[in-house]
C-alpha cells in the first residue's frame, strides 16, 4: 500500500513497503532538525535543541506538543494514540524519551509502537 526508499540500508533492500515505510517516516522525522531539509525547512523536530535546555519537565511536555503537531501535517498515513504516546525527560542521564503509539491508515484495529532514546 505504501512505499518508500530505503535510508538506512538501500544496498541490501532499495525499497521498504507498507509499514515499515511508515515506521521509516516516523524515525526520520523526529531525528531531523527542523532547517536541515532543503526547501522544507518546518520538517523535523528540536530534539537536540532540547536536551539543552532540559531542567524539568516542561521540555518533555514542549516536545510532546510539537511531535504531535509535526506528525499531524508531515505524515498523514499516521493517526496517533495521544493516550498513550509518552515523552519523558531522563534528567539524570540528559536523554529524552519517546514513545509513539499509532495506527496506520488503511491497516485500522492494530497499534504499532515506535520508542527511541534521544542523548
Amino acid at each position: 500500500m505504501y512505499k518508500d526508499v530505503n535510508v538506512y540500508s538501500p544496498k541490501i533492500k532499495p525499497e521498504v513497503e507498507s509499514i515499515q515505510s511508515v515506521r521509516q517516516s516516523l524515525l526520520n522525522l523526529l531525528l531531523t532538525r527542523p532547517g536541515e531539509r532543503p526547501f522544507n525547512y518546518q520538517y523535523g523536530i528540536n530534539t537536540e535543541d532540547m536536551l539543552f535546555g532540559l531542567s524539568d519537565d516542561s521540555a518533555a511536555l514542549s516536545l510532546y506538543n510539537e511531535l504531535v503537531a509535526k506528525i499531524k501535517i508531515f505524515e498523514p498515513r499516521v493517526k496517533l494514540n495521544t493516550s498513550e504516546t509518552d515523552v519523558t525527560a531522563d534528567l539524570d542521564n540528559n536523554r529524552i524519551n519517546i514513545k509513539l503509539v499509532f495506527e496506520i491508515v488503511g491497516f485500522e484495529g492494530t497499534q504499532y509502537e515506535i520508542q527511541q532514546s534521544v542523548t
